[in-house]
């Protein structure tokens, strides 16, 4: 007998659909693969949370990468009377104050503007038949380069020009084509300059050398034109009187330490002033990113580690300890004093008018930190910032590594009578002699710290000095957001580490409970299409033994 039909069709012979049953039964099956794919998305979730918090951390560091030196931290502003005349930068080492600027001379470039041609493309430079030499000079004293160019036969002026612009060892010299609107046999004019300005920069023709044309189309005499570079001259507060300071350049840099400035036309009538002062508003406004980071922070991890009662919501980390530590990690450096700089105003933050509340978030007094920056602005910068000092001349901080602790340092240098050092020591342990420099063990406290030794011209001696560095509130966190971020070690790596972990074995699982599911299936199918066509086989049977009474 067949049972194809109802196998086929759910429920021919019972009237059941039992592949509905099937459905049903599976759904409550499946109940348990369905938990685990609501876990792996919130684990997935959480990781997402993690990561999100990782990029902030990171953008706060990269902020305190800033403020770790008093002199990217601190700003100077300067500001000119006479912007046409001159402008000027400051940077942190200039001395607040005015300055008289006296501009005598601008700085000029050497320039040669050759006699002429009556076009640029198609009468030749060179009509030899063969190649000719161009010979320049250019610089001053021993400085004098000496450029020789190779013209082919049939060059043109607009040629000559490439050639010149396009020579490997071109010096620093810039050919240019001007038409002076004659519509004259020399109306086109080839013109050199050099790209440098100042007596330094000298440019000539080698008459001698030079073969191109017919042996003096191109020599000295041939350039309308011929000017010398000359130095800018000015005077500052009045000095030197009588005379003037020059510089080969326009853009002057080494005249008022800290200051540059870029001359742009003399004077005439009365000098420029130049101002500088503190640049508070560009500080306090490094101040307030600085608050407005931290703060980002905070709230992402109040709003992660949230639980409102009245909904029964809780937030993607809520109950993480790790994310609490972190919190209470960054709350603590605001409540903390910096040492190692005893001469600075201020020890902490809130002497600036930066105050932690319970939320662990930062506020502003605008008053107090207004106060603190027009009153005491090299401090509000030590404060944040790396500083050392030193308790004896003859020994001067020169560089550290972040590894490198801070603090109050002990040294002792045995020097010889050449002002050579011949032994040291940091805390009592032996530092590393490098020519002038005294370095820190490698795999000490001082690892990286590297201190230069100045002769005090005695004969020979010892040194004890006492060098206290400050690390400043950015350092301070520095250190502690490595501990949360640092790829190799950090406490966000982890957690993101852990959570992919989980994630993959809830693929794992979720595979095997699939698979289990596919076999659970089968099996109610099995059963379900043998209890359909035994009833079948009844329903026949029956149908067989009534035709059968009916007959008799």
């Amino acid at each position: 007998m067949s049972t194809s039909s109802t196998s086929a069709i759910s429920g021919v012979a019972t009237g059941i659909d039992w592949r509905a049953t099937v459905d049903s039964l599976m759904q409550i099956e499946g109940q348990r693969v369905t938990m685990l794919q609501n876990s792996q998305e919130q684990s997935r979730q959480q990781m997402a949370a993690w990561r999100g918090l990782n990029d902030k951390f990171t953008s706060f560091q990269s902020l305190l990468d800033g403020y770790k030196d008093t002199e990217d931290f601190l700003s100077k502003a300067v500001s000119s009377s006479n912007s046409d005349i001159l402008t000027a930068t400051a940077t942190t080492g200039a001395v607040t104050g005015n300055y008289s600027i006296e501009v005598d001379q601008l700085a000029t470039s050497s320039r040669m503007i050759h006699g002429g041609f009556a076009d640029i493309n198609s009468t030749a430079v060179n009509t030899s038949g063969g190649a000719q030499n161009f010979v320049y000079t250019y610089g001053t004293g021993g400085d004098m380069q000496t450029i020789t160019l190779s013209v082919p036969d049939g060059t043109t002026l607009a040629s000559l020009k490439d050639l010149i612009n396009r020579d490997s060892n071109n010096p620093g010299v810039k050919a240019t084509l001007i038409n002076d609107g004659s519509g004259s046999a020399t109306a086109y004019h080839l013109v050199m300059s050099s790209t440098n300005t100042g007596t330094g920069s000298v440019l000539a023709m080698d008459d001698a050398a030079t073969t191109l044309g017919d042996g003096s189309q191109w020599d000295t005499a041939a350039y309308s034109d011929v000017t010398s570079g000359v130095n800018a001259r000015i005077r500052v507060n009045g000095f030197p009187s009588g005379s003037w300071i020059e510089s080969q350049s326009n853009t002057v840099s080494d005249v008022i330490d800290g200051v540059t400035f870029t001359l742009k036309t003399t004077t005439t009538t009365e000098p420029v002033t130049l101002t500088v002062n503190e640049d508070t508003a560009t500080v306090k406004g490094k101040i307030v990113g600085f608050v407005n980071a931290y703060n980002s922070i905070q709230d992402q991890i109040t709003q992660l580690s949230s639980y409102d009662a009245a909904t029964e919501t809780r937030g993607l980390l809520f109950g993480d300890a790790s994310l609490q530590q972190m919190k209470r990690s960054l709350q603590a450096l605001t409540n903390r004093s910096i040492t190692g700089d005893s001469s600075n105003t201020f020890t902490n933050m809130s002497q600036l008018g930066l105050t932690s509340g319970t939320s662990g978030r930062l506020s502003i007094n605008n008053d107090k930190l207004d106060a603190a920056l027009d009153e005491h602005f090299d401090d509000v910068g030590r404060l944040f910032s790396f500083t050392s000092t030193s308790t004896s001349n003859a020994v001067s901080f020169f560089t550290r590594e972040e590894r490198t602790e801070t603090g109050d340092v002990a040294i002792s240098v045995v020097y010889n009578a050449s002002g050579q050092p011949t032994s040291a020591t940091f805390n009592g342990v032996a530092a590393t002699l490098e020519g002038q420099f005294i370095v820190g063990a490698e795999d000490g406290p001082f690892s990286g710290l590297r201190l230069l030794f100045n002769d005090p011209g005695d004969g020979g001696g010892t040194i004890n000095s006492t060098l206290s560095m400050s690390p400043g509130i950015s350092a301070s966190f520095t250190r502690v957001l490595d501990t949360i971020t640092n790829e190799d070690y950090g406490n966000l790596q982890y957690q993101t580490d852990r959570l992919e972990t989980t994630i993959e074995r809830y693929d794992d699982t979720i595979r095997d409970q699939q698979r289990r599911l596919t076999q659970i299936r089968a099996k109610y199918e099995r059963q379900y299409l043998a209890m359909e066509e035994a009833i079948s086989r009844y329903q026949s049977q029956g149908n067989y033994l009534s035709s059968q009474l009916s007959s008799l």
